[in-house]
């Protein structure tokens, strides 16, 4: 809010004396002696000199005049130290109240409310840059009966400087009539709007940057400020640029540590998984929330450099690229309207890819020779070759960032979130999250993987203990090939299986078969050429032949 203070005769600081005329309606030592010597000249000519009492008078006057210059001096130091000391007590006064703020807002409201009071200004706004040429007047303090400008956007021009850095390097901009500064048009439109006639601008600083300004403005009457003034501005300005980059200093150690909590909660989620595909959805879904991205994936290359999207969680309203990659028709498809939804497809339901050239031209891009991430704020602002960029539309990505996933020394994939909707512009903290994330994902899936192989090496090995079982328990020759036939299919999911038996030329016969329904048997047609055109078995059968061996 605004802060506003009645007006008073203490908010009118007086004009600066001209003409060489001390303050406080004191004549300095130049001007006295001056007097004192006029004072002789028309004595003289008057002849009231031959008076010796008047000519006593006059030199005793002298004499004064004389030693007055040491007092006068003295006199000023001691108003001079009187009024730093003064000043000094303000400023401690005031850095401390900053210091022990703890909120932004608290501490731009204490700087111009404070500082309206010690200077008796008009106004007194905090200037907060939103790119180098404009911004917003973010605190404001003022007398009575002035136009608020809080929350109004206004271009930097009006504070006597094109750009944000120009304050910078000019340190202090003191207009002492903005009728005669010659600002534009425009910029003279918004002042008066404002009822500015005078202004002092300073820059406030943080990591070297400028932040926005501290203005002091005078609305009634144009007015200059003494160097004392514009001194206290100055450091007031320093104090917030320090209080700010302590605020600055306690977000970002506040951000780590719930970027912390969130890998950690991560982390342990993906180790806790049983198998890659949860470690992928449990990724992309959680990702997603976290960033409050359109999109999140998980992509895997393969020997070529080709490759497919394995995990997805993507935002209601967005093509799926899981549904989309194996028919680029779907592409052209109503976009979804159910609610959120995070998919996961089969490695082995599926061979179709997305044939990313420029990943398979640049094979896998700078990932492979030691690149970290890709951030890009907006896709048609960067140089993408024109097929990457008709992917990124076919995607609908307008932002992203894409982290490489290894398992050891080798590139496997890339992990990416995409936000649609429009340009992005992604914080550090956010790219710091994705580049913390990607290298535990990858040595879990390495893990899962291991994993996975040990299971099905442990499966393999049950299967064939209990085939050598049923193998021995068989009477003869016949059941040992049925047998054979019957449980390699069930366990390989077959359409067939059998054993072939050659004679001694190397012809050979089928003598023992297990076909699924729907498919001729070998057994019956390997004896007459016919059986090829007759039915198919409507059931499953399970045979085995004897007799002499047959072509």
């Amino acid at each position: 809010m605004t802060a506003i203070y009645p007006r008073s005769s203490a908010n009118s600081s007086p004009e600066p004396r001209q003409n060489g005329e001390a303050g406080n309606g004191k004549l300095s030592p130049e001007e006295v002696a001056t007097s004192v010597q006029n004072l002789r000249e028309l004595l003289e000519k008057s002849g009231s000199l031959n008076n010796p009492q008047i000519s006593a008078q006059l030199q005793r006057l002298e004499q004064y005049t004389h030693s007055f210059p040491q007092a006068w001096q003295a006199q000023t130091e001691a108003a001079t130290q009187s009024q730093a000391k003064k000043q000094r007590e303000q400023l401690q006064k005031l850095s401390a109240t900053i210091h022990d703020c703890s909120s932004l807002d608290r501490l731009l409201g204490i700087a111009t409310s404070e500082l309206q009071k010690l200077l008796a200004a008009d106004r007194v706004v905090v200037y907060r840059f939103q790119n180098g040429k404009n911004g917003t007047i973010v605190s404001e303090a003022m007398v009575s009966g002035f136009t608020p400008s809080r929350g109004a956007k206004i271009p930097a021009i009006c504070f006597g400087a094109n750009r944000s850095q120009q304050y910078r390097q000019q340190g202090v901009i003191h207009i002492h009539d903005v009728a005669q500064w010659g600002f534009t048009p425009y910029a003279q439109q918004i002042l008066e709007k404002y009822q500015i006639r005078s202004l002092v601008a300073v820059p406030i600083l943080v990591e070297e940057q400028v932040w926005g300004l501290l203005v002091v403005q005078q609305c009634r009457q144009p007015q200059a400020r003494h160097e004392a003034e514009i001194n206290l501005l100055v450091q007031v300005s320093r104090e917030m640029t320090l209080a700010l980059q302590r605020a600055k200093f306690r977000r970002q150690l506040q951000q780590q540590s719930e970027q912390d909590n969130i890998v950690s909660k991560l982390i342990e989620k993906i180790q806790q998984a049983p198998d890659t595909d949860t470690i992928f959805r449990t990724t992309c879904q959680e990702l997603r929330q976290v960033l409050k991205a359109d999109r999140a994936i998980v992509y895997r290359f393969n020997a070529d450099f080709t490759g497919e999207v394995v995990a997805e969680s993507v935002a209601s309203g967005w093509v799926s690229l899981l549904q989309v990659q194996g028919d680029d028709e779907v592409l052209q498809s109503d976009r979804t309207a159910s609610d959120d939804r995070c998919v996961l497809r089969k490695w082995a339901s599926s061979t179709m890819n997305i044939n990313d050239t420029y990943m398979q031209d640049t094979q896998g891009g700078g990932f492979t020779r030691g690149k970290q991430y890709t951030c890009i704020n907006d896709v048609y602002e960067q140089d993408f070759a024109p097929c990457y960029i008709e992917s990124l539309e076919k995607y609908q990505a307008r932002a992203y960032i894409m982290v490489p996933i290894f398992q050891g020394n080798h590139l496997w994939g890339l992990l990416s979130v995409y936000q649609n909707s429009g340009p992005r512009n992604w914080q550090e903290r956010e790219l710091n999250l994705m580049l913390r994330l990607a290298p535990p994902l990858g040595v879990a899936l390495q893990q899962a993987e291991a994993t996975e192989r040990l299971s099905s090496v442990a499966e393999q090995e049950k299967i064939i203990s209990r085939l050598i079982e049923k193998i021995q328990q068989a009477p003869n020759t016949d059941s040992i090939f049925r047998t054979t036939c019957q449980e390699v299919r069930q366990v390989l999911n077959a359409d067939r299986a059998l054993v072939y038996q050659f004679n001694p030329d190397y012809t050979g016969q089928v003598v023992a078969e297990s076909v699924a329904s729907g498919w001729v048997s070998l057994l019956q047609v390997q004896g007459d050429d016919e059986v090829l055109q007759s039915d198919r078995t409507a059931s499953d059968a399970v045979s085995c032949a004897n007799g002499p061996p047959a072509r």
